[in-house]
């Protein structure tokens, strides 16, 4: 049986930063999507996508949230793959996202990513 990695970080205003790596197994796949044995079946799509909900496979896909009613100010990073990804390429993507969009917080501390 096929198995896809997630690789998950939260950066939260409060300082409960996470990182964490895990292994799904693949239920269903055909030419657009792939069923995951999560709580919720997530779905992960192969090509582009217009619903925002959707991540795509080998594509990054972070968030930058503000007034969150659930997690608060943050930065959301998901990544599902076949692949092993280190964690430095991780702190780059995050980097330059989160400089592009707000240059003023380029300088957060990624050291936890490891």
């Amino acid at each position: 049986m096929k198995k896809i990695k997630l690789y998950e970080v939260r950066i939260l205003e409060s300082g409960k930063n996470t990182f964490e790596t895990k292994e799904y197994e693949v239920l269903a796949e055909n030419d657009t999507w792939i069923v995951l044995n999560t709580n919720h079946f997530e779905k992960v799509t192969k090509t582009k996508t217009f619903e925002f909900c959707n991540c795509r496979i080998d594509k990054a896909r972070i968030d930058i949230r503000t007034r969150d009613k659930l997690l608060g100010n943050g930065v959301f990073y998901k990544f599902f793959t076949y692949k092993t990804k280190k964690p430095s390429t991780i702190r780059n993507e995050i980097n330059k996202r989160v400089s592009e969009e707000y240059g003023f917080l380029s300088n957060i501390d990624l050291s936890f990513i490891k």
